[in-house]
């Protein structure tokens, strides 16, 4: 234990400055502000894969722009104004979510084809997912209904 100013305190360590706990000053600072979200890790995974790519290609301009970049995530922490960053970050999820979806449905193709065929359909364009081995089968779209055969 370490005796400060007249108080115990623990392994925390909890240092007194001005007469008021540390964390204490820096739970009022940020309260109220945005903090982090998934916007902000894309921006400091670009930012870091930028100033790496500086060091080895050497071009001067590409570091500014990472250290740019590194500045408008500590913005957007500390911003005030919630609702906006809260809508870039919906944006950017939106933004985000079909190439997401996309991946995940070839994924899930890759890893079930040795048990079911995929097949398209004819109108609608949606993916359906049929057992393998059944021969000949009428298959209908459960988006529009429509039939068609296919030997799986």
């Amino acid at each position: 234990m370490v005796y400060l100013n007249g108080l115990y305190s623990n392994q925390s360590c909890k240092l007194i400055l001005g007469g008021f706990f540390m964390n204490e000053r820096l739970r009022q600072f940020f309260a109220g502000r945005y903090r982090h979200d998934d916007l902000n890790k894309f921006l400091w995974i670009i930012a870091l894969a930028v100033m790496i790519v500086s060091m080895f290609v050497g071009r001067a301009v590409l570091y500014p722009f990472s250290l740019l970049l590194l500045l408008l995530c500590i913005i957007r922490m500390l911003s005030k104004n919630v609702m906006k960053r809260r809508r870039e970050n919906c944006v950017y999820l939106n933004l985000l979510s079909k190439p997401t979806r996309w991946m995940k449905s070839w994924k899930r193709r890759i890893s079930e084809r040795k048990t079911h065929c995929f097949y398209k359909c004819s109108k609608c364009r949606v993916w359906v997912r049929v057992p393998k081995g059944r021969g000949l089968i009428s298959i209908t779209c459960p988006k529009c209904h429509t039939s068609f055969d296919k030997k799986t």
